[in-house]
């Protein structure tokens, strides 16, 4: 009860971590501005066999503004199995969530941050 503040019998990010759930609602309003999906975003996982490492993530989407410790608490949450790469599956996971997000994540109470889709 003291982390479910709308009693909704589930952990949300934004519950549990208000700021993690802020950054990664804004990397993917940048994602779905700036390339449309993180499919998209790294074309290089269209080969089965490719893994995407954490200095590869980072150099792609570090035109999103967001820091680099940012980003990689992202990568480390993307990588459920904890492989230490991605693959297509998680990359793919990314992107459904990016279609639930709500708006209203995209700040976090630790700042005023606003979205920017713009690509730099």
């Amino acid at each position: 009860r003291a982390l479910d503040h709308d009693l909704s019998g589930f952990l949300s990010l934004q519950e549990y971590d208000p700021d993690a759930a802020s950054d990664l609602a804004e990397l993917c309003a940048w994602v779905q501005g700036a390339r449309g999906t993180f499919a998209a975003a790294f074309p290089n996982l269209g080969s089965p066999d490719y893994k995407l490492t954490a200095s590869e993530f980072r150099h792609i989407l570090t035109p999103s503004g967001l820091s680099d410790q940012s980003l990689f608490s992202i990568y480390a949450g993307i990588d459920w199995e904890g492989s230490g790469s991605l693959g297509t599956a998680e990359i793919r996971f990314a992107d459904a969530w990016r279609n639930a997000w709500h708006p209203q994540t995209c700040t976090s109470p630790r700042s005023p941050r606003k979205t920017s889709n713009a690509v730099a």
